[in-house]
């Protein structure tokens, strides 16, 4: 079995449909990429997923059905979730921002440090910066690493 799969997804922003009839499935341990030209909705997958987005469907994650589940359920489930929007805290410092994402896992805190600071070795050299000051590159570097904080058996940068 899939650990997550997808299947007869669409999604909905008011009344407009943005996605219809996505179908799809990752292995555990299987690295996906979805590509498309912008505004292709390749994040408004990733966004119902989540739960950020009105869908039909289901989604399943392991065996639990995710479909309609809220997104703190889902995270604590094992979703990692780095959006492209960001969503850090501009004047907290990098050294502050990554705890932010270890609320489901706080025994992990040391160990998930440690392997943010091993994968982007930036943010170990910028920890005291405030992340509002910092180049969108380092700032997409930030966001993964808080989402790698929460310990996910499935993560994604959006």
């Amino acid at each position: 079995m899939a650990y997550l799969e997808i299947a007869d997804l669409s999604a909905y922003f008011g009344n407009a449909q943005a996605l219809t009839d996505i179908s799809m499935s990752v292995e555990m341990g299987q690295i996906v990429a979805i590509v498309g030209a912008t505004g292709a909705d390749e994040s408004t997958l990733l966004d119902s997923i989540m739960g950020l987005v009105r869908t039909t469907g289901r989604i399943t994650l392991g065996f639990t059905d995710i479909h309609d589940k809220p997104t703190s359920q889902i995270v604590r489930l094992g979703v990692g979730h780095a959006t492209e929007r960001f969503n850090l805290f501009p004047c907290m410092s990098v050294e502050d921002n990554l705890p932010v994402g270890a609320y489901k896992a706080r025994s992990d805190i040391e160990s998930n440090l440690e392997r943010a600071n091993a994968l982007f070795p930036r943010l170990a050299e910028r920890k005291g910066q405030e992340t509002g000051t910092q180049s969108g590159g380092e700032k997409q570097m930030v966001s993964l690493a808080r989402a790698l904080m929460t310990s996910p058996g499935l993560s994604y940068p959006a």
